[in-house]
């Protein structure tokens, strides 16, 4: 057991095995909620392929359209997750019921102020790309069609964080494979069997996220009725809430710029280092959902024990999470750097493609013990709600990226610069949250207001 000394603050830091039991029960269901999310999109895929190239581009579009919709609101899953388990470790359960009740109607009403913007510059946002006319069209279809699922989406994300925030990851996982195997049913059906176009699919998309949506609501609801909670939309709370997640915008946005500049970079380079970047970026996400697990027990382990203002108990849970995060990346890593020439031959049968690949799984494999805790703490600091130190560090991150970048195209040094630019924000960004971990500022509410 270490003790330290924060400012205003006593902390303990242990890495203690109680906790072990909590976070494997929260990390592994989260963990494959996350790799059932892509299970729409594979779906999709498959069968909007076989209308043909056009449709598929169409829907490559479009879907790159809602999926950054859907990472910007990310928020609603996290922040709720984080004030949810604060309020029940407070033994504060009507206001946990309340939270519920208002990221729920938050959620609707951001969907559909989304639509709203959407459907009409639906053409315009599809032209962004570049792409064919018939692409365009398809693009067009899927994109309006699917803005009436927005709402949903959002309710969907909401209502995970709610139910995170009880320590129940299982209900989120059972929602994502159920919702998932009911669009692929009815795609189908549409597709398949009543030779619908790309519109169908979406439609099925659009059916399967308001069935998901309506189990959180009526779980949500019921336990506002539980705890004699009304369900009309209060204002106030919602703008709270907004407000509260206007940082984790920020931060969200921050890094997903990151990721957006990098495809930039990797496209000037050239075709081979774009399919190669692909290849190593999509193995990284891979990586991720088993840090994204462990983040999620981050985040509701700390909130609980802050709630209750059990502040060493909530050190000792961050410091459990972190070494989990650690032995879980560095396994990880190990296991992508002895396999990279091999995983890089399962995407490409271009021999150029496949040797640039194999370099960049290489940096993969490298950078995923800085990855891992870096996911672990930024769960910690979410559960603690020092959100606006995570904004203010992901745009320094953000930033120390975007000169990288700039070097690397002024330079001309090659792929190989890249992803050494994306290892190196990387590690300022776990550099940047380790030290506010270390100073344990995180543990004093009061602290982090004035921070």
């Amino acid at each position: 057991m270490v003790r330290r000394k924060a400012t205003g603050h006593t902390v303990t830091m242990r890495t203690d095995r109680r906790w072990d039991g909590e976070i494997v029960a929260l990390a592994v269901p989260a963990a494959a909620t996350l790799a059932a999310e892509p299970a729409y999109l594979l779906t999709d895929t498959a069968l909007v392929g076989t209308l043909g190239t056009e449709a598929l581009a169409g829907l490559a579009v479009a879907n790159t359209i809602i999926l950054a919709a859907y990472t910007v609101f990310i928020f609603l899953t996290f922040a709720t997750t984080a004030a949810v388990a604060r309020l029940l470790g407070a033994e504060r359960h009507r206001d946990a019921a309340e939270e519920g009740v208002t990221a729920t109607w938050l959620g609707a009403m951001l969907g559909v102020m989304v639509a709203a913007v959407v459907l009409p510059l639906a053409p315009t946002l599809a032209r962004l790309f570049g792409a064919e006319a018939a692409v365009v069209a398809d693009a067009v279809t899927y994109l309006r069609i699917s803005t009436a699922g927005f709402p949903a989406l959002l309710i969907v994300m909401a209502g995970a964080g709610f139910r995170r925030g009880h320590h129940d990851t299982r209900t989120p996982l059972y929602v994502g494979f159920g919702t998932a195997l009911i669009n692929l049913v009815i795609e189908v059906v549409l597709l398949i069997v009543l030779d619908f176009g790309i519109g169908a699919s979406a439609l099925s998309t659009v059916i399967a996220q308001w069935v998901g949506a309506l189990v959180y609501v009526a779980l949500v609801a019921a336990e506002a009725r539980r705890h004699q909670v009304g369900l009309a939309p209060h204002l106030g709370r919602i703008g709270t809430q907004l407000r509260v997640g206007s940082a984790l915008i920020v931060r969200t946005v921050a890094l997903r710029s990151i990721f957006l500049m990098a495809v930039f970079v990797a496209g000037q380079m050239g075709t081979v280092e774009l399919a190669a970047y692909q290849i190593g970026i999509g193995v990284w996400t891979f990586l991720a959902f088993a840090y994204d697990g462990i983040e999620t027990a981050g985040q509701a382990l700390v909130a609980r024990e802050l709630g209750g203002r059990r502040h060493a108990l909530a050190q000792s849970a961050a410091a459990r999470v972190l070494f989990w995060s650690i032995a879980v990346s560095i396994a990880l890593g190990l296991a992508t750097l002895l396999g990279h020439s091999v995983v890089a031959g399962l995407f490409s049968g271009d021999p150029l493609v496949v040797t640039a690949a194999a370099g960049a799984l290489v940096w993969v494999g490298i950078g995923q013990p800085v990855a891992g805790p870096a996911f672990a703490l930024d769960g910690v600091l979410v559960g603690a709600g020092d959100l606006r130190f995570l904004a203010k560090a992901m745009l320094g991150v953000a930033a120390t990226f975007a000169l990288g970048a700039a070097l690397t195209l002024a330079t001309g040094a090659g792929l190989w610069a890249l992803w050494a630019t994306l290892t190196a924000a990387m590690t300022v960004r776990t550099a940047l949250m380790s030290g506010r971990f270390r100073s344990g500022r995180w543990v004093n509410p009061d602290l982090i207001t004035t921070s």
